[in-house]
């Protein structure tokens, strides 16, 4: 992919990613409040719309009164059409949930107490009870997993634990990214907690902001105009 194309389609997904946010926060919308919102043009708004209606992510909902009397018809997240996993570890703690798209919690799974001894016990356990949430879920389209940090992204495993040490040797890249039939997001547990903060709490969905992260160690997750900063 040359350049143009990767920071168009870059350009696109993040423009998806706004309008997918307005209407988590916003409920049902037209088309051109979104627009209005956002700073796209209605042309835009309506060929990414288009898009997202192809893929059920978005429903639309009816008539609604729009500007100046005009009749608009309404777009709401499809919140029950897709589903996805999110896994917490917790260095002694693994918990697995299930979600739909407007952060509903589903299903809430603890693991057993995790120890120095048994952590490949449990890599295994993850992976059986990932494949078996999939099997029994067709709705679910990703997994995503917030590890404990300094996580080094580009290398796959954990630089530091303060206790735990056996989290070291676990490679979450080639244990996880292509152990399942929907894609596998991993990131350090304090930058997952920044972007959650930053997508879905309606005061903080812009700008920048520093997230604490106090638990068995102290972690920072930092958004930077938008983006997670490594």
């Amino acid at each position: 992919m040359s350049n143009y194309s990767a920071q168009q389609s870059s350009i696109s997904e993040n423009n998806r990613s706004r309008i997918l946010q307005y209407l988590y926060h916003n409920g049902i919308c037209s088309r051109a409040q979104i627009a209005k919102a956002i700073g796209l043009t209605p042309a835009a708004i309506t060929k990414i719309t288009a898009k997202l209606l192809a893929q059920n992510i978005i429903e639309e909902t009816g008539d609604m009164e729009g500007d100046k009397n005009r009749r608009s018809i309404g777009l709401n997240l499809n919140c029950g059409k897709y589903h996805v996993i999110g896994l917490k570890f917790a260095r002694s703690l693994v918990q697995i949930g299930l979600f739909d798209l407007q952060c509903n919690r589903i299903s809430l799974t603890d693991l057993p107490t995790v120890s120095e001894e048994n952590i490949d016990e449990t890599v295994k356990q993850i992976h059986n009870t990932i494949r078996h949430l999939i099997a029994e879920d067709e709705k679910i389209v990703a997994v995503g997993m917030a590890v404990p940090g300094p996580y080094l992204v580009a290398e796959g495993h954990t630089a530091l634990v303060s206790s735990m040490q056996g989290w070291r040797k676990v490679n979450f890249i080639k244990e996880f990214s292509e152990a399942f039939d929907v894609p596998v997001f991993v990131e350090q547990d304090a930058r997952a907690g920044a972007l959650a903060q930053f997508l879905f709490n309606p005061e903080l969905f812009e700008g920048s902001l520093a997230y604490y992260l106090l638990g068995e160690g102290i972690g920072l997750g930092i958004i930077d105009n938008g983006t997670i900063y490594y």
